[in-house]
């Protein structure tokens, strides 16, 4: 489909995670960025802050599973990426056991990757403060949930995520 995009000179807008969907071509207007470029970015905030065993709490999404993989795959022999729970729905709301799993393994967390959807993420953070986990945190897109920012209170305060960025060019352009 891209390529036919460009013979007919028209823009080809692509809904997908996943890496090799659609392939690169100038016309392709990507609404999702690569799960790679994600990762990247996230591992370079990792990394500049010394973090090196990640624990992620995980609900079923592709989505979300393309953003874990990629985590992983860039992983360096001494970094670590566990899945400690994956969620099987969007409607699952309680994550004590999830956040004891992490207090309670043999594995010392630096960090929590929190790749959970909206209407989790704040209660995520409510039960990691009731729990008195202070681990750095992080997430994906999901995270630019006003409501979930506003559930969540202070103990989202400090956690980051990759997002979305448009280049100067395309800016100034539109």
């Amino acid at each position: 489909a891209p390529v036919a995009a460009e013979r007919a000179d028209v823009a080809f807008l692509a809904f997908s995670s996943l890496t090799d969907i659609p392939g690169e071509a100038e016309n392709t207007i990507r609404m999702f960025d690569r799960p790679e470029t994600f990762a990247a970015r996230t591992w370079d905030a990792l990394r500049a802050q010394g973090i090196k065993r990640i624990a992620v709490v995980k609900v079923e999404n592709q989505y979300l599973n393309t953003h874990l993989a990629e985590m992983k795959r860039q992983a360096r022999a001494d970094e670590t990426v566990d899945l400690v729970e994956d969620v099987q729905s969007f409607g699952v709301k309680d994550f004590r056991t999830s956040i004891a799993k992490i207090k309670a393994s043999p594995v010392k967390y630096d960090a929590v990757g929190v790749y959970l959807g909206s209407g989790q993420i704040g209660q995520f953070y409510k039960q990691l403060a009731e729990q008195n986990v202070t681990l750095t945190t992080f997430g994906t897109d999901f995270f630019e949930s006003q409501s979930d920012i506003d559930e969540a209170g202070a103990a989202i305060n400090g956690a980051f995520y990759a997002h979305y960025d448009v280049s100067n060019e395309f800016k100034t352009t539109y």
